[in-house]
């Protein structure tokens, strides 16, 4: 039989808008918005 393995510990997502204060996401805050898109525009995964 197979062996069973221990579960890795699942690390928490930090919530980038909660660490800068913001609770209503302006979609004209072009600086805030740029940390989640890419280079192309595209946006980022989790």
């Amino acid at each position: 039989m197979a062996k069973a393995r221990d579960a890795a510990p699942l690390k928490k997502r930090r919530n980038l808008l909660k660490q800068l204060g913001i609770e209503h996401v302006d979609y004209k805050d072009t600086s805030t918005l740029r940390q989640f898109l890419s280079e192309r525009g595209k946006i980022r995964s989790r």
